[in-house]
């Protein structure tokens, strides 16, 4: 280090031409750094703006139809419990479970393939919550208004996982 302090008191011309190459140095790098944050916020704002909130309509409609369903079929349930209907009112859960996320689910982990791991998991435990409940055989109004109430913490839960930033 002395030795460059040295050379550099010996040869005092080369100092201005060194401060203009850090100078430089730093202007690039500078304009590389905010390149790269401006690329990542345009990329979360089209992951939000485009496909979450584009989906939200689809979003609250299947948590509806998915709270709708649970309860006719508890009502079904209630009037005639055999095993061929409890299987049809599951089967029916599984068909509105698969369209929505072959139209919505889909189209956001293909976008962040980080998000597919968390996505299913709340969507498995959707399923967990419907199909148990049908099974513990769960009819009650106040049955039915608790598993609502799960469904809808699934739905907060899956929002979150949705909204959370890109990395």
């Amino acid at each position: 280090m002395k030795e460059v302090i040295k050379y550099l008191d010996e040869n005092k011309a080369i100092a201005p031409f060194i401060g203009a190459i850090v100078v430089i140095f730093t202007f690039i790098i500078d304009r590389i750094i905010n390149h790269r944050i401006r690329k990542s916020q345009i990329r979360r704002d089209w992951y939000t703006k485009f496909l979450v909130e584009r989906n939200l309509n689809k979003i609250d409609e299947f948590y509806t139809k998915i709270c709708d369903q649970y309860e006719e079929s508890s009502i079904l349930l209630r009037k005639q419990r055999d095993v061929f209907a409890e299987s049809q009112q599951g089967k029916a859960f599984q068909d509105l479970k698969d369209k929505f996320e072959s139209e919505v689910i889909s189209i956001m982990t293909s976008s962040n393939e980080n998000l597919q791991h968390p996505i299913n998991n709340c969507m498995i435990a959707l399923a967990d919550i419907f199909i148990e409940n049908l099974g513990l055989k769960k009819t009650s109004t106040d049955d039915i208004s608790e598993v609502k109430n799960k469904m809808n913490k699934n739905k907060s839960d899956l929002m979150k996982i949705l909204f959370k930033p890109l990395k």
